[in-house]
């Protein structure tokens, strides 16, 4: 939940983790992984003023994406996730 500011990541799904921070950032994320990354054991707390950019590359650390931003969205970042590990043949 926020609290003061603070998002707790600790033991979320990939795919709630992204929703909260649609909620906490304003912006529309669009997961087009064939496969979500296992970060329920993940835990700790990314701070809102911090930003999107920087609570997704913490999460980077842990957690096997990228993403990018689609700018001609303006204000409202459009950010894609995808596997930063090409699919397997």
């Amino acid at each position: 939940m926020l609290d003061e500011g603070l998002i707790s990541i600790s033991g979320l799904p990939f795919d709630e983790l992204m929703e909260k921070f649609e909620r906490a950032f304003d912006v529309k994320i669009d997961i087009t992984l064939t496969t979500l990354p296992n970060i329920k054991n993940v835990s700790g707390k990314i701070r809102v003023n911090d930003g999107i950019d920087k609570a997704l590359h913490i999460l980077q650390y842990t957690a096997d994406f990228s993403y990018r931003k689609d700018s001609e969205r303006g204000v409202v970042p459009n950010t894609t996730l995808r596997s930063a590990t090409p699919p397997s043949s």
